[in-house]
């Protein structure tokens, strides 16, 4: 049994291919199919000609005369295409699989239904025919988690990402779930600066992941060799940041592995046009989350702390990156990992060096508001897009103080009462 077949088995918990239901409207209401079309094949012993069946992103599904609704949830199927040569000629199909012994074949009218058949059941589902469909050119990249390819793709000559993860290395249940909740949530998620996951395809030692093709490396290889960027560059970066954070946010997921070499610059000259990537340690919004995880330096104090924590994580590493690409380091400079840990927990950050004296003191306030250590005074994403720093970025340091919804009674934005800060704002 495949990885993916053995988690659908834990799921599903039936050894039957299809289930009936008397009620049709409580599978398809809300759910839009993404593609209908004429499928052939053998149900209850009786052959189904050119059936009309609905795929959605959860389900495919078709109608019995009698108004009964058949249905198969195909989250973690394994999908393989065939073809046949017969006498009255060539016969295309495709395979669906939910375990060893339960799986299905279906008949398309032609090569070319068969086609959009694949194209639109590798969103949903997991292909196994990978040879038949890209070419690897190079390595790019490796890590703990598999081993990057630049591939191409066999009919289109499109290039894409092609992320090998040796089966063998996904024993620890840890790691085998990070995989899936990758895969699940990046196929939620769709914005234009988070990097596409197109098809996952399983073998028999490998699991791989076909993505977008960035080929600009990371903001950290960018600002290694910028040193540091303009205000007004990060100014722009930061509102693009927080929106896709605001996004992510809206549909109850948290990163919570935000760090520069996981944003992917997608501009060879521009710095504030980015595909946020790596959800391999992204979660759901849960009020008792408490789980240790993100990278040394970027992590939110709570989480070290090991307190529930929020969405508001990803907002203090956000204010870690931006903090790094404003002065050229970090705030928590150490010779060790440990060490590192343990000034990011204490969370105190001087803003009294030489590489923070050509911060303006909107940047400054800004920058108190995300990094503070009480996730009760930290904004939200959404909150944070409000800020005059970002919100009047095209604006003059006069202009800021006199239009900021945030300054009343001489108090900037960041500044909470009762907190201490190892800084000097500008007067």
């Amino acid at each position: 049994m495949s990885i993916f077949q053995s988690v659908y088995s834990q799921i599903a918990a039936r050894k039957t291919f299809w289930q009936t239901d008397e009620f049709p409207q409580y599978h398809t209401n809300g759910k839009p199919h993404i593609l209908e079309g004429r499928l052939s094949f053998f149900y209850n012993n009786e052959w189904k000609e050119r059936q009309l069946v609905k795929l959605s992103k959860s389900s495919m599904y078709f109608s019995e005369a009698s108004g009964v609704l058949v249905w198969l949830k195909i989250k973690w199927c394994l999908v393989t295409s065939f073809s046949e040569e017969k006498n009255s000629g060539d016969l295309y199909g495709f395979t669906l699989s939910l375990e060893t012994n339960i799986k299905q074949d279906f008949y398309t009218e032609n090569s070319e239904a068969l086609d959009q058949w694949l194209s639109i059941l590798s969103q949903v589902s997991i292909m196994t025919n990978i040879q038949q469909d890209y070419v690897i050119i190079k390595e790019i990249d490796s890590g703990k988690f598999g081993t990057v390819y630049l591939c191409q793709d066999i009919n289109t000559h499109e290039e894409y990402a092609m992320k090998k993860i040796l089966k063998k290395d996904l024993i620890n249940a840890k790691y085998l779930n990070q995989i899936f909740n990758e895969i699940a949530i990046l196929r939620k998620l769709d914005h234009k600066s988070i990097i596409k996951l197109y098809k996952v395809y399983e073998e028999k030692k490998y699991i791989s992941l076909i993505l977008e093709y960035i080929p600009y490396g990371n903001m950290l290889k960018r600002i290694l060799k910028k040193k540091k960027l303009t205000e007004k560059q990060v100014m722009i970066f930061s509102r693009n940041l927080f929106e896709v954070l605001a996004y992510i946010h809206s549909k109850g997921i948290i990163h919570r592995d935000l760090k520069l070499e996981n944003i992917l610059m997608t501009s060879n000259t521009g710095n504030s046009e980015f595909k946020l990537a790596d959800f391999g340690l992204a979660c759901y919004i849960d009020k008792s989350l408490k789980s240790k995880s993100g990278s040394p330096g970027y992590m939110a104090p709570e989480i070290l702390r090991g307190n529930t924590y929020s969405t508001k994580v990803d907002v203090f590493s956000a204010g870690i990156i931006i903090f790094i690409l404003l002065t050229g380091t970090s705030p928590f400079v150490a010779n060790t990992t440990q060490k590192i840990i343990e000034k990011n927990l204490k969370c105190r950050i001087c803003f009294e060096g030489n590489e923070c004296k050509s911060m303006s003191r909107h940047a400054t306030s800004f920058i108190i508001e995300i990094l503070t250590s009480e996730p009760t005074y930290r904004p939200t994403a959404q909150q944070v897009l409000k800020h005059p720093w970002i919100k009047y970025k095209s604006c003059s340091d006069s202009e800021l103080a006199s239009s900021s919804p945030y300054t009343s009674a001489g108090k900037l934005f960041g500044e909470v009462g009762g907190l201490i800060w190892d800084i000097k704002l500008e007067n």
